[in-house]
């Protein structure tokens, strides 16, 4: 049973009256009734009535193969990754929103209640509590077909060198395989977001509460604050979401020397980075305090909502297009994510989207998927011989990404090699020893994904000067983009390049992540590439192409990020006491040296595909607004992944992504 809080919205005074909420459930459940009484002649009043559920009827959770798949849903999701979880969650759990109409006859009040019913899309399969994606020291080790199989094209600014794509392909998308960080940029990524949307309610206050909602943080143990001076600000955190954050049990010594360098260095020290992602601070990770295993949209999302009986998930479908008159999806069932393959005989399908279709495909998907439905630029969809149903120009365009370079550092003093994380993959007495211990009581290494230190830099601290940035800013804003881009595209850029470089300039956000052990990643790159389709075959993996460095800024930052590696860090006496040795790159190089260090050795890429389907306005070269309706659908599609982020954030994006998702889903119920 379940208490159905029924709004009535004109007069009761007749004997005989009929209220109407809209979108009915035509032809899906049976209906439900139920009595109860209340005073009559009021002009607007709600009271509870209880509902007996047990009487509809729905053929349970996982499918496969599309048997049980009904002809319409309310809300049809594309993608089962971190956004598509968290939607389909939140729009069957409330039973408000199950609601849909009711008669009004002779006392008592007849009721008939009819539930919104949600149906997600997924390529892959699901994971079965594997521990090569649940135990958190085998986050480098995610099965090969839990990933699309996409190359992408050759940067030239990296000597022509093409780079493998990950993008999750598994129930639970990316928070499935990635390295389990669970940090937020600063308050000024997201207040440029706001800014650049004119809506405050994407700013940090905006997102702060849905950052919250998604969250069950664990405080770090009294023992791990002591020893290493690990704190935190209850007001950053939720205690009540979803997916679970916390500390390993186990953190290595090196890291507390590592932030003893970033003190040393001169960046200022966070005590929660969750609340001011600035300089150096501890992070936790997507991980269960309990079972010390991956916390992620399928061991969260998904499992609440497994039970419920209007929710449906149809595994290893592959989404071809949406139709054209934009009032469903066409889909393939029986895809064979490990070889790219369907069935011999196959046939593609159709499902009806009463409400609403929901793209939560990614950023690199989403925008082929769109591309071929027809939504996209002339000239694109031209070349695919794809017939155009919504002008679109920037969908697959904005694409960002953090490029990232790995350095090499010896530590010749390190009496204890197991401080240091990676010695697992290297010794297999060690490894072994630990699993067991994992095993027997969740302690140890094996708890340890990745470092728990983070930093990040603003301009004064990489010496990046003011007037390099003024001088940018000063660019023609088509002078390193694409040829050939859309108006709105440039002009959008313009704003959102100016925007981003007085951020950078007033120090509201970082330019730089520098990891521990070499690691060095550009955060907020002007250059900017796209993904395309790559022909009508839906079997084709889309064009990735990440132009890399094209704008020469981010090269002259990346620099500075690397040389803050090299040539800083090692000067600190948390640094020497180690006896570390920087191999490479070597340090002293100059300008010219390190430039082509990055075009040899650097990757486009640390797997966080964003901004193809961008939240700008429509004159900016956007592709949705601020309440995510993608412009030119009528309200009938609705984009909620990464590929939304007008600016990447100075960040791993799984938080993001599902802060995004929560507000997502408050929008898309506000609307229904």
């Amino acid at each position: 049973m379940y208490l159905a809080r029924i709004p009535l919205l004109k007069s009761l005074a007749n004997t005989s009256s009929q209220v109407l909420i809209p979108a009915a459930m035509d032809q899906v459940l049976p209906e439900t009734t139920a009595y109860c009484d209340f005073d009559r002649g009021l002009l607007a009043m709600s009271f509870l009535c209880p509902v007996n559920t047990k009487q509809i009827s729905f053929p349970g959770t996982i499918l496969n193969g599309g048997t049980g798949i009904l002809p319409s849903y309310d809300y049809v999701i594309v993608g089962g990754g971190v956004s598509g979880l968290v939607v389909a969650n939140r729009l069957t759990e409330d039973p408000e929103s199950m609601v849909t109409s009711f008669d009004i006859d002779l006392m008592p009040v007849k009721l008939t209640v009819q539930v919104a019913t949600v149906l997600v899309i997924e390529a892959g399969k699901i994971d079965n509590h594997s521990p090569a994606i649940q135990y958190p020291r085998n986050v480098l080790l995610a099965p090969v077909n839990n990933s699309w199989p996409i190359t992408s094209l050759p940067d030239a600014e990296l000597n022509d060198r093409t780079t493998p794509v990950q993008a999750g392909l598994v129930l639970g998308g990316g928070g499935a395989i990635n390295g389990m960080a669970f940090d937020r940029g600063s308050p000024g990524d997201y207040d440029l977001w706001g800014k650049l949307i004119g809506d405050d309610s994407w700013s940090w206050i905006g997102l702060l509460p849905y950052f919250k909602k998604s969250e069950t943080f664990t405080p770090p143990s009294e023992d791990l604050q002591e020893e290493f001076g690990i704190g935190f600000e209850p007001d950053a955190h939720g205690f009540a979401g979803p997916v679970h954050s916390s500390y390993p049990p186990f953190i290595t010594t090196t890291q507390k020397s590592f932030i003893r360098a970033v003190r040393q260095a001169g960046l200022p020290i966070q005590l929660d980075g969750s609340a001011n992602a600035i300089g150096g601070f501890w992070s936790p990770n997507s991980l269960d305090p309990v079972t010390r295993e991956r916390s992620y949209g399928r061991t969260t999302y998904h499992e609440l909502s497994n039970e419920r009986q209007n929710y449906h998930v149809l595994l290893e479908a592959l989404v071809t297009r949406l139709t054209p008159d934009l009032s469903g999806v066409e889909y393939v069932p029986g895809y064979d994510p490990t070889f790219n393959v369907i069935p011999q005989g196959a046939e593609r399908r159709k499902v009806r989207a009463r409400k609403e279709i929901i793209m939560a495909a990614g950023a690199i998907h989403t925008p082929k998927i769109l591309q071929l439905s027809g939504i996209g630029s002339s000239d694109v969809l031209h070349g695919l011989g794809v017939e155009q149903v919504i002008d679109l120009p920037a969908v697959g365009e904005n694409f960002q990404d953090h490029p990232v370079l790995y350095g090499s550092q010896e530590l010749t003093n390190l009496s204890d090699p197991t401080q240091l994380l990676s010695y697992t993959y290297s010794n297999a007495t060690y490894d072994a020893e630990q699993g067991a211990l994992y095993e027997l009581n969740r302690t140890g290494r094996w708890t340890a994904s990745w470092e728990n230190i983070l930093s990040f830099l603003t301009a004064e601290y990489l010496n990046v000067s003011t007037t390099s940035l003024t001088q940018a800013a000063q660019q023609p804003a088509d002078k390193f983009l694409r040829p050939g881009l859309d108006p709105t595209i440039v002009q959008g850029y313009e704003k959102v390049k100016s925007a981003t470089l007085k951020s950078m300039i007033e120090g509201r956000i970082t330019l730089t992540e520098n990891l521990i052990g070499g690691i060095v990643s550009l955060q907020k790159p002007l250059s900017r590439g796209s993904v395309r389709a790559a022909s009508t075959d839906p079997y084709n993996m889309p064009l990735v192409d990440y132009r890399a460095f094209t704008n020469p800024l981010d090269l002259a930052i990346f620099t500075q990020g690397i040389r803050f590696n090299t040539d800083v860090l090692p000067t600190t006496d948390a640094y020497q006491e180690l006896g570390t040795v920087v191999h490479f790159p070597t340090p002293g190089l100059s300008n010219t040296e390190l430039e082509a260090v990055i075009r040899s050795s650097a990757a486009p890429t640390f797997n966080h595909a964003s901004g193809t389907c961008a939240m700008l306005k429509l004159e900016d070269g956007g592709c949705v607004d601020n309440e995510l309706r993608l412009y030119g659908s009528m309200g009938r599609i609705r984009v909620v992944d990464a590929s939304i982020f007008p600016v990447i954030p100075s960040a791993h994006t799984q938080s993001t992504v599902y802060a995004v998702a929560e507000r997502a889903a408050d929008i898309i119920r506000e609307r229904h």
